[in-house]
């Protein structure tokens, strides 16, 4: 049954004969990336309609008005954590509430990963200004979630007039936390974080340690293995002006990679450390210009090479990122949500996408409820579900 949905899947991909965005021009003054003269081009890509992956909605209404999702552990230990305007709660895969954290603010990053590399993954939680809390102050956490309690230590974030976090990121067993973070309307600060030395009071915090300075308008930040983080960017130093992907190396110039126009998330793939997915194609003007593009990277001795790229009919930017394997592909699978409902792109198989039901998915997360090989996804949004598969 598998085998047949996927011929359908590629059969109806292969009707599609138009390419990709052509890559809007470099802006003024920011070094692109090193291409190899005789580094083959990728063919582009048809806009892909994406192919229902065959699987079960099951109503999750205890996810309420969640606007950001996560998950810990798998099979019997784990936790789905969910985050609201004003609220951080816990559930088991039954849907029972396990613990609640409330504060003021909208939910702007909702992450987890093992940061100090003990086996067990922590939460990284930031609120602030959003809708219906235009006032409230920007929170960064990292939390420790134990049964029915949470441990929550604080990251100091800069001085700011506009209360927002851009995006988290962090190696695993790491012990460094990268935070993008607005200190202004436009601006936003990019720094390493690592938890204070000292007197016992002193070492409750999380303290910026090393900055790598101002950048316009930051939708997200990734970070690859070897430390060195990646900015996504909404637009350029002006409106008008494309936005992009770039490393921020140290004691050097940002380097621009390949990508097409703004970008709004970034996702490093598990695999040889090597690649990067970014949602790009972002446009000021939204849905007007906008494309769902999902964008495959590859970082070579020599520079960043785009491996491949496809634009998801009818959808004009994710904004969310994840790893998973709903239907056990062979590779990485990446899910993507935001603006739509949620999809899965197979990086090796970028001709092949596919959408998880109709549910609007504001953010999706997958893990193995079922203790087989496939993950259940969950997807929150106005119609929170839970995509079981079939």
């Amino acid at each position: 049954m598998r085998q047949r949905w996927l011929v359908v899947a590629a059969v109806s991909s292969a009707l599609a004969l138009f390419g990709c965005a052509k890559k809007s021009s470099e802006q003024p003054g920011e070094p692109v990336a090193e291409t190899k003269p005789e580094a083959p081009r990728p063919a582009p890509l048809a806009a892909v309609t994406p192919v229902r992956l065959p699987g079960d909605m099951v109503p999750a209404p205890w996810l309420g008005e969640a606007t950001l999702v996560a998950a810990l552990g798998a099979r019997e230990g784990a936790v789905i954590v969910a985050a609201g305007n004003g609220w951080l709660r816990w559930f088991s895969p039954s849907g029972k509430q396990l613990g609640e954290r409330l504060g003021e603010g909208y939910p702007q990053v909702l992450r987890t990963v093992d940061l100090d590399g003990d086996g067990k993954s922590e939460v990284l939680f930031a609120r602030g200004m959003g809708r219906g809390a235009k006032d409230a102050k920007a929170v960064l956490e990292i939390l420790e979630i134990t049964g029915e309690s949470a441990v929550a230590t604080p990251v100091v974030l800069p001085p700011a007039t506009r209360q927002q976090v851009a995006g988290v990121a962090a190696v695993a067993g790491s012990g460094a936390l990268w935070v993008a973070s607005f200190v202004s309307k436009f601006e936003v600060n990019v720094g390493r974080y690592e938890k204070a030395s000292g007197p016992k009071e002193d070492s409750q915090k999380w303290e910026r340690v090393e900055d790598r300075g101002q950048h316009r308008v930051v939708a997200d930040i990734a970070v690859m293995p070897d430390g060195t983080p990646i900015i996504a960017r909404m637009y350029g130093d002006t409106t008008d002006a494309p936005g992009g992907v770039y490393a921020l190396r140290e004691g050097k110039a940002p380097l621009a990679i390949p990508s097409t126009r703004g970008a709004r998330a970034l996702h490093v793939l598990p695999t040889d450390g090597g690649q990067l997915m970014m949602s790009d194609g972002w446009h000021k003007n939204y849905g007007r210009k906008a494309q769902g593009l999902v964008t495959l990277v590859s970082r070579k001795s020599w520079g960043w090479t785009k491996l491949a790229s496809v634009e998801v009919h009818k959808n004009y930017g994710f904004t969310q990122l994840r790893s998973g394997d709903p239907h056990s592909h062979e590779g990485p699978e990446i899910i993507a949500s935001g603006n739509g409902p949620a999809v899965v792109v197979l990086p090796t198989r970028p001709d092949l996408v596919f959408v998880l039901g109709d549910a609007i998915a504001s953010d999706a997360v997958a893990i193995d409820l079922a203790g087989d090989a496939r993950s259940e996804v969950v997807i929150a949004g106005p119609k929170p579900v839970i995509w079981n598969p079939r």
